[in-house]
């Protein structure tokens, strides 16, 4: 009976080590899903970022400064240790106290660019993912001002809907306006996202 025991604990292991590398290893991105994760600097082969640039909403690449990944993860929403996690397994090291750090996060609720007006840490909107792109061709909205508004003119220009998101203010979410932006026009800063590499974007900044 102890032997049973024995074999059966062997084999749940087993079993658990199997779930876990599916867990991690299982999921790969394709078509625009990959084009959106690799010009963002997000891996493509990590399950924690599958429902970037694939749902209604995690369609903005924001790159999280130190200050906004820690208010991030302490105000209900941890996509500061989120954002970590994905660096580390992209890179193989994780990030430095002061490196940005790339995550999709909640368009229709402005999140990254209430975090970038908040905070003072290099923490800025990198691109807007456009979900109604054609298939093989990704796009995506660049070179978004530092504000709310902004953010805002393109959620309204990819008609996105707005809704709530921890630690963001309902005033953000709701009642940002893209009238507040004269200055930015998405339409002229949509480029292919294939384009769009990690080099191209230090060329831009």
């Amino acid at each position: 009976m102890m032997a049973l025991s024995g074999a059966l604990q062997r084999m749940l292991s087993l079993l658990l080590v199997c779930l876990v590398s599916t867990t991690v290893h299982g999921f790969q991105s394709s078509g625009n899903q990959k084009a959106a994760h690799e010009a963002c600097g997000l891996p493509s082969d990590y399950l924690q970022t599958s429902h970037c640039f694939a749902d209604a909403t995690h369609h903005t690449c924001c790159m999280l400064g130190p200050e906004a990944r820690a208010y991030a993860d302490a105000s209900g929403n941890p996509i500061g240790t989120a954002a970590t996690k994905a660096y580390t397994h992209l890179h193989g090291s994780a990030p430095s106290s002061s490196d940005l750090t790339p995550w999709c996060t909640c368009f229709g609720s402005l999140v990254c660019s209430h975090y970038a007006a908040k905070f003072d840490d290099g923490t800025h909107v990198e691109f807007i993912y456009d979900k109604d792109s054609a298939a093989g061709a990704a796009k995506g909205a660049t070179n978004i001002p530092k504000t709310r508004a902004c953010e805002a003119k393109a959620r309204e220009f990819f008609k996105v809907r707005s809704h709530m998101t921890p630690g963001i203010d309902v005033e953000t979410s709701y009642g940002a306006s893209g009238a507040q932006c004269p200055e930015y026009h998405p339409a002229d800063n949509v480029v292919e996202l294939s384009e769009y590499s990690p080099a191209a974007r230090q060329e831009i900044q």
